[in-house]
């Protein structure tokens, strides 16, 4: 992840191609596999599913058991399932919820499988767009450990999406927001910028920078990119790749990769 040549790959992708799905009424946009969310609802009555896996390792220091010093050890993480369901509730409302398994590994040790914190929410559509002049929606989600054993209290998360066409290919998008952790006591700044290009009409890529300011932390800047292949009106396959930014942070992955697919059921 730190050769050259994956960052050129980023950047060729970063003035070539990226996330652009467009409005309409039978096209198929996803909230993944990129950060940034859309501005986009699903129309009423209609369900999706976007799931996927996600790895995630960063080395860190641990301290020695049998000795002074620190020792250097590989922090992974295996997401199998990163489910979001979504449901269209009117044209300009969706009812979400958000659903993920996984499990950690510090060196040899490794945690049991378990479902993450479930999450509930709503995405409402605020105005329309043309141009640079951005579509807008509102993001929210609030939860705990429903069917989790982890116990980290109450969590909650929102943001505003933004999305503007650049050109008939290529569209910006950009999302402003926080989450709040620990029984909503702690707050996380966040946004991401994501550039999108149709490449094929079946055939899009997306390059994005990202980051999160912690209360009390260093701030955690990441970037990926990846594509996505519309299989039929209704299903789509993505995978993607990424790495962080800054080093500060041990938070911060080195290695980022995930892969996954969205599955859109019409109204009957």
């Amino acid at each position: 992840m730190k050769s050259g040549i994956v960052y050129l790959f980023g950047l060729f992708l970063c003035f070539t191609s990226v996330h652009a799905q467009t409005e309409g009424p039978d096209n198929l946009i996803t909230d993944r596999p990129d950060q940034t969310e859309s501005p986009f609802t699903l129309k009423a009555g209609y369900i999706q599913w976007e799931t996927g896996f996600l790895y995630t390792k960063n080395s860190i220091f641990v301290p020695s058991l049998t000795g002074p010093n620190a020792m250097r050890a590989d922090l992974e993480g295996f997401t199998y399932n990163t489910s979001l369901f979504r449901f269209g509730l009117t044209d300009k409302i969706e009812l979400r919820l958000i659903q993920e398994i996984g499990r950690g590994r510090l060196g040899d040790f490794k945690s049991d499988i378990e479902a993450l914190p479930t999450l509930i929410g709503t995405k409402i559509h605020i105005a329309h767009g043309e141009g640079l002049k951005p579509q807008i929606a509102f993001l929210g989600h609030i939860g705990g450990p429903i069917l989790s054993d982890v116990q980290s209290g109450t969590q909650a998360d929102f943001r505003f999406n933004f999305e503007s066409s650049l050109s008939n290919n290529l569209v910006l998008g950009y999302n402003i927001g926080g989450k709040l952790e620990n029984d909503l006591k702690s707050f996380t700044a966040l946004y991401t910028l994501v550039f999108g290009y149709n490449v094929t009409p079946k055939l899009y890529a997306f390059a994005e920078l990202y980051g999160f300011f912690p209360e009390n932390e260093r701030a955690d800047h990441q970037v990926d990119f990846g594509l996505a292949y519309l299989v039929s009106p209704n299903f789509q396959l993505d995978i993607y790749t990424g790495t962080g930014v800054t080093r500060e942070n041990i938070a911060t992955p080195d290695t980022i990769l995930g892969f996954g697919f969205s599955l859109r059921i019409p109204k009957k």
